[in-house]
């Protein structure tokens, strides 16, 4: 019987997979590579599955980000992107009203979770390249692929009140929300993504 070690997938390891994956494809960003992550959930099944369409659809292997979102149907809430953006830098007034005027949808709960956990995932590993660069801006430069410069200043703003310790476990929060609802099918998961999300708020 012959046995195979397994290992967990994680954001620099699906990076490789698809830069080999989608070798030669013109138009390959690290923003598109970021969408084609953010919407896997970190799943490589998933992302193998997502790679497959981009092949199908794009005979010329050209690609661009318009069509990344319709191939792959991905979800781009600017709302929930803004509340997310606030939270992490402790806004709670900000958030408190943006949660009142944006609608959490029940249905797109495991999304946000995605979305949140990819944004924890990404500050953890500015936190660790900052104990070489001392330096966060040259932290920030220094992650691949690169963060989009939009962004910048909002991750400058939220590594203020995330060290390493908190991101651990709020990232860890973040699992158990997610076993939570996936036990749990009768709670609104719409209530507990608010709850979450004041969680983060501290």
């Amino acid at each position: 019987m012959a046995i195979f070690a397994c290992y967990i997938d994680n954001e620099r390891t699906l990076i490789s997979y698809i830069n080999k994956e989608l070798y030669g494809f013109k138009g390959l960003t690290g923003e598109i590579i970021n969408l084609i992550i953010l919407n896997s959930s970190l799943n490589r099944r998933i992302i193998k599955s997502e790679i497959k369409k981009i092949k199908d659809f794009s005979n010329n292997k050209t690609i661009n980000k318009k069509q990344i979102l319709e191939i792959l149907n991905i979800k781009h809430d600017t709302g929930f992107d803004e509340i997310r953006d606030h939270a992490l830098a402790g806004k709670k007034d900000k958030v408190n009203k943006l949660l009142s005027e944006i609608e959490i949808f029940n249905e797109d709960s495991f999304y946000y979770l995605s979305n949140l956990n990819y944004r924890i995932l990404k500050l953890i590993d500015i936190q660790k390249a900052n104990e070489i660069y001392k330096n966060h801006q040259e932290a920030i430069e220094s992650i691949r692929p690169p963060i989009f410069w939009k962004d910048k200043p909002f991750f400058l703003e939220q590594l203020k009140n995330w060290n390493l310790e908190k991101l651990n476990k709020a990232s860890y929060k973040i699992g158990e929300t997610e076993v939570l609802m996936k036990r749990n099918s009768q709670i609104r998961n719409d209530i507990i993504i608010k709850d979450l999300i004041i969680h983060l708020l501290g």
